[in-house]
């Protein structure tokens, strides 16, 4: 066991004095780029060595004079690390396709609070912008600039004629949060980008939220009648923890097909309160609920699975007793 454990630490000795340090790998990485291409490079990111790769990282780089093309490093080993190749050249003839695709619309694109646009090569041409804009489904005129500039796109590919498809337009939009385009070439309606729109759960979730806002004000107050309030509140910064919201199955065309799941707390969950809170969630006239849960402020908690399933204090009953978890199950302190 003793030998085992010097053996350990020194292959661990060994590993942390025979690597390359950080600046050691930076300066081979640069010097490749000088010897083959003649510019030096600033470092985006840096994969980290690890066993799992077994060397096997890359380096994410930007050139320092123009063109400014963002490129990947190739390298490899453990103990001492080689630079085994680059994607320059691919990356430069993507860079100078969206420095022509600038030059020929820039003026049009300045209006649809689109910025930073780069093309950059992967299975096919991949274009990233930043989007100074929410993103809704519900709201055109947050739509229709994208649309746009996906026109913008198509027209350029036909007019140049070149080879490479555009498959995928990655957009930054408010908050640093991302949402793709595929196969831009195939969208040619404000409808079919709204289909991709629908499948982010990120916009899809949002969006509803905020079309449904009025109605969740309007029953916050209704709730306060009848002893309860959301657990998170109306909003919450923290996407983890919200009172509403909506599974992913659950989505269709941008609505929540089967009902909201929501979270509310209150001071009593007893049977015959929580029938008339159930009663009253199922006669909403405009929105529609599915499982929900609720808390006291004693830890205590009952959970229903589908409140549209729930039709009677039988039903209220069966879900207290245990005896049908189809329905909802509560966890009393007995």
């Amino acid at each position: 066991m003793k030998f085992t454990r010097f053996i350990l630490a020194f292959l661990g000795v060994l590993f942390l004095v025979g690597c390359d340090s950080e600046e050691e790998v930076d300066q081979k990485v640069q010097d490749h780029v000088m010897e083959t291409y003649g510019f030096e490079v600033d470092f985006i990111y840096r994969e980290s060595l690890n066993e799992g790769n077994m060397g096997d990282r890359i380096y994410q780089v930007q050139r320092k004079d123009d063109p400014k093309v963002e490129f990947t490093v190739d390298l490899k080993g453990m103990w001492e690390t080689d630079v085994v190749g680059d994607n320059y050249k691919i990356q430069e003839e993507a860079f100078l396709i969206g420095q022509k695709f600038l030059d020929k619309y820039n003026n049009e694109i300045s209006k649809f609070k689109i910025s930073d646009v780069v093309f950059r090569k992967g299975n096919g041409l991949q274009i990233n912008v930043n989007y100074n804009s929410n993103i809704s489904p519900f709201k055109e005129d947050t739509v229709q600039p994208l649309m746009d500039f996906i026109n913008l796109l198509n027209t350029f590919k036909k007019e140049e004629k070149f080879e490479e498809s555009i498959e995928e337009l990655n957009i930054n939009y408010v908050k640093e949060k991302l949402m793709q385009v595929e196969q831009i070439e195939t969208v040619t309606s404000i409808e079919q980008l709204k289909e991709q729109l629908y499948l982010d759960l990120d916009i899809s979730n949002e969006s509803l939220k905020e079309r449904d806002e009025p109605l969740f004000i309007e029953l916050e107050n209704e709730l306060n009648n009848l002893g309860y309030v959301y657990e998170f509140g109306l909003k919450s910064e923290d996407p983890r923890f919200e009172s509403f919201g909506c599974f992913q199955e659950y989505y269709e065309n941008g609505e929540c097909t089967e009902g909201y799941r929501m979270y509310l707390i209150g001071e009593s969950i007893e049977k015959d309160k929580i029938f008339q809170l159930i009663q009253y969630l199922n006669s909403h006239p405009a929105l529609k609920f599915q499982d929900v849960i609720i808390p006291n402020r004693k830890d205590e908690r009952v959970i229903f699975e589908d409140i549209k399933l729930i039709k009677s204090m039988s039903d209220i009953d069966t879900v207290y007793s245990g005896t049908n978890e189809s329905l909802g199950r509560a966890m009393l302190n007995t």
